[in-house]
This record gives C-alpha cells, sequence and structure tokens, in this order.
C-alpha cells in the first residue's frame, strides 16, 4: 500500500487530519503506521543505492577527468539527492513514532479496545514494526546519509577550487589527464597482445615437443623392425617414416682394395676372358666385351655419384 505524496512531503497536512477526525478507528492507525513504515524503507533504500552510485563514481576515471565545472553539477545533484533522501526519513519515522503513540492513547483512554493494539504488534508484518526497532533503523541509516552527505560536501569544495583557479592552470592539468588515460588504455591493449603472443608461441612450442616425441618414437620403432634387404650391388634399406612417404636407401658394398682405372678394367677384362680366350667363338667372346663394357659404365657412374 503506497502513501499518498501529499502526505508524506506535507506534515501539516498529515496532522490536519487527525485534528479533523473525531472518532479514530483502529484500522484507520494501523494503514497509517503500514503506510508510513513501507515508505520509511523506500528512502532507505534510496539512500544505499545513493552510497553504492558515489562509491562508484569516486573511483571513474571520466569523472575524475571530467572539468570542475562538470564536476560540480554532479555533486550538486548527489547532495541534492542526499538532503532530500533525509529529510524524508527524519519525517517518516518521526510521523510513524507519533502516529503509534496515538494509536496507544486512544487506547489507554479507552476509545479502542486493547486486543486491537496487541493484534497489530502480533500479526505477520514485512518489516518490524515496534518502535523501539523503527527508531534503531532510522538511527542507523540518517547515521550513514549523513557521512555521505559530509563527503559530498568536501568533494563539492574541492571541485569549486578547482574550479575558481582553471583559468590558468586547469588546461595544462587536464591535458596531462587526457594524455594519461589515452597511455593507460594504450598499455592495456598492449599488454593484452603479448600475453596472446606469448599464449600462441607456448602452444606452438608445445607442439614442436609433442612432434619431436613422435618422431623419436617413430624413430625407435624402426630401429628395432627394420630388417635390411642385401642385393649384389649394395644393401637395400626400405624404412617407412610416415604414411605418406617411402624412402629407399642404398648403401653400396665397400670396395676390396682402392685401384686406378686402368687397373679396374684390365681386371675385369682378365676375369671376362681368362686363359682359354682363345678357343671360344666370336660370339661368346663379343658378349662377353659387351658385359664388361656395361661394367665399366655402371663403374664409372659409381665413382661419379
Amino acid at each position: 500500500m503506497e502513501m499518498d505524496p501529499r502526505l508524506m512531503n506535507n506534515d501539516l497536512g498529515y496532522v490536519y487530519k487527525y485534528m479533523k477526525a473525531k472518532n479514530q478507528t483502529a484500522s484507520g492507525f494501523e494503514n497509517d503506521l503500514e503506510m508510513t513504515l513501507h515508505a520509511l524503507h523506500q528512502q532507505a533504500d534510496v539512500a544505499a543505492t545513493l552510497r553504492s552510485d558515489w562509491q562508484h563514481l569516486r573511483r571513474d576515471e571520466v569523472f575524475l577527468l571530467e572539468a570542475p565545472g562538470e564536476q560540480v553539477l554532479l555533486l550538486n545533484r548527489c547532495l541534492r539527492t542526499g538532503e532530500l533522501t533525509k529529510e524524508k526519513m527524519i519525517k517518516l519515522a518521526t510521523r510513524y513514532l507519533l502516529t503509534e503513540r496515538m494509536f496507544e492513547q486512544q487506547v489507554e483512554n479507552g476509545k479502542l479496545n486493547s486486543t486491537h493494539l496487541h493484534t497489530w504488534y502480533n500479526k505477520p508484518h514485512k518489516f518490524n514494526v515496534k518502535s523501539d526497532y523503527v527508531f534503531q533503523f532510522a538511527y542507523d541509516n540518517l547515521s550513514q546519509l549523513k557521512e555521505l552527505i559530509n563527503e559530498l560536501e568536501r568533494e563539492k569544495r574541492r571541485a569549486e577550487r578547482d574550479f575558481h583557479r582553471s583559468k590558468t592552470t586547469y588546461y595544462h592539468e587536464q591535458e596531462g589527464r587526457q594524455l594519461l588515460h589515452i597511455l593507460r588504455n594504450d598499455m592495456s591493449k598492449d599488454e593484452q597482445r603479448f600475453q596472446n603472443e606469448i599464449g600462441q608461441l607456448r602452444n606452438k612450442l608445445k607442439d614442436q615437443e609433442l612432434e619431436l616425441k613422435r618422431m623419436q618414437d617413430t624413430i625407435n620403432s624402426l630401429k628395432e623392425q627394420t630388417t635390411p634387404n642385401i642385393s649384389n650391388n649394395g644393401i637395400e634399406v626400405t624404412v617407412n617414416l610416415s604414411k605418406k612417404t617411402d624412402r629407399t636407401a642404398i648403401v653400396e658394398s665397400p670396395m676390396p682394395d682402392l685401384v686406378s682405372d686402368d687397373e679396374y678394367f684390365d681386371r675385369m677384362l682378365d676375369e671376362v676372358q681368362g686363359n682359354n680366350i682363345g678357343s671360344e667363338s666370336k660370339g661368346n667372346i663379343i658378349n662377353k666385351s659387351l658385359f664388361l663394357w656395361y661394367n665399366w659404365r655402371l663403374f664409372l657412374q659409381s665413382k661419379g655419384n
């Protein structure tokens, strides 16, 4: 149930209502007490919101970099809200306590049954309705609100002093503050970029370590599994390094002795002809000569490689 704003902000209107009403009822007292207490808690919420907003604003760089004149205007609005809230809380707390006292007097004078008052105290309420609790609640919230108002007044005086001397010194200070703000933003961006680059490098190093480990495991496995294939011209080893590439390595058999080209050719000629060359046919000699020539080409190619 909401209280009429005209009654909330007009103490005389509220008092006038009780002066003109000849027969007050218990339900009338209860409704007024309920609405007044609800309005008191609403103002306490406004005060709490104002404190929270100021704690955020005092650390806000945008506010700190504002011109002194802008700061004065903003602080004036906060101060105005704080002063109005304080006045309303005082009025509502006083009204509640006086209304409750009038309710008790009506019971004491016999105009109202005492059961109405006991019923009011004992039935469930959203907020505590006992006068002692309401007084303490209002006192605590008003104390916090007064501290906030004092702090806002100090900040306002500081902003006013800055405003009065801004004609000679403000612009240089403001440029310095704005430059500092820009530098801070740039440093924050650079730091974030560096962190991202470091993270990428770390990921690359991890990938390389995994790749090296995989290659080492593959090599170790191949050492155990590889079987060399031996041919007449050397040793042929086939190594499957990956699923995609098959590589073949030819290991030439070592020459028993290092000889000159002429000596090697003569030796091959002797091996082909032997001691019975005269007894062979021309066809065999030609075939052996071709074989000799072919081996000689292979020998020269192997030396060239």
